[in-house]
């Protein structure tokens, strides 16, 4: 797939990075970068972002080395421009949602994704000619999400997926402070709710993933392993954290028996062939409770409909780590 124009919604932290990526890779064949839009919804809050990218600054400030240079390169070589009109995406060629998600209690909270794929909705009908654009969800959802969420969504606005579009999902984690890097070279989980989609988006990310691999899933795979990777952290932690606590209560020193656990943990044998097992050390060093946007959210996003059905809220280790670290705070004081 070779795009002419992209749409980016989202200026944050998942969307802008990718943008500039976007707006600064040339085709495999050699054609030029495609013309990148950022979309920005219009609040007071946010418009600022637009204003700056359009000045050729990254709203992120520093927190994100190398994507100030290349917004900067790309709006001066006119590639790359930011909007507060969704309506942009009309004439796109792949419109990519990176919209933050959230959740309320045990219930996932798509407010704020709900009403960007309205706007790219409203959009889309609008789009002259008969090609159809690739619309891609990057959002983390919880599983089953898009089936029964996002395509009758999608749907009910008029659309028809494979007719008027091509509805897909390639979620993806942004480590603070590496997506540049992690942008050219992550495994890459792309689907589709239909089988020519995933094919799509893997020939639209290869544009610019040119160190990692694009693995081709269904999309409720790719909503179970993306939460599934989270929670796993999330339950890594809450061990870390308890058996930091059990290690003061018998004065052991935590961090001299972490080495050793993980020293033992990285001998590779029959059973475990490869250090590259637990992706770096098994054993983390605890923090005063484990935040930020993916960890406190994904374990209950993998869990909602099970949840939804009366099922798990008792026995789940990963509800019972999430509960170790809301609870982390307050006992390390």
């Amino acid at each position: 797939m070779r795009p002419n124009k992209i749409a980016v919604v989202g200026a944050g932290t998942a969307g802008l990075p990718e943008a500039a990526v976007l707006a600064s890779a040339p085709g495999t064949d050699g054609s030029p970068p495609p013309r990148v839009v950022v979309l920005q919804r219009r609040s007071p809050e946010n418009e600022w972002k637009v204003d700056a990218i359009n000045a050729g600054k990254s709203p992120l400030g520093g927190i994100e080395p190398g994507v100030d240079d290349l917004v900067a390169a790309a709006v001066g070589r006119g590639t790359l421009s930011a909007s507060t009109d969704l309506h942009e995406c009309r004439d796109a060629q792949a419109v990519l949602v990176c919209v933050g998600t959230d959740r309320q209690g045990l219930l996932p909270e798509y407010g704020g994704l709900m009403e960007a794929l309205g706007g790219v909705a409203a959009a889309l009908k609008q789009r002259p000619g008969l090609t159809r654009p690739l619309v891609m969800i990057e959002s983390t959802v919880a599983p089953s999400t898009m089936q029964t969420v996002i395509g009758p969504y999608i749907e009910g606005q008029g659309l028809v997926d494979g007719r008027d579009l091509m509805l897909g999902h390639s979620p993806r984690h942004v480590r603070r402070g590496r997506a540049v890097d992690d942008l050219r070279g992550q495994t890459r989980l792309v689907s589709g709710l239909r089988a020519e989609t995933p094919v799509t988006a893997a020939s639209f990310y290869r544009r610019f993933l040119t160190r990692g691999r694009i693995l081709v899933t269904s999309s409720l795979t790719a909503e179970v392993a993306h939460t599934l990777a989270s929670a796993w952290e999330d339950v890594r932690h809450a061990f870390a954290s308890e058996i930091a606590r059990h290690c003061e209560r018998l004065d052991v020193d935590y961090l001299t028996l972490r080495d050793q656990v993980n020293d033992v943990l990285r001998w590779p044998d029959a059973m475990r062939p490869s250090d590259a097992m637990f992706g770096g050390d098994a054993l983390p060093i605890p923090a005063g409770g484990v935040g930020g946007p993916c960890l406190p959210r994904d374990g209950i996003l993998l869990w909602w409909r099970a949840l939804e059905a009366g099922h798990l809220s008792r026995n789940s280790i990963i509800l019972a780590a999430r509960a170790v670290n809301d609870a982390s705070p307050a006992a390390t004081v």
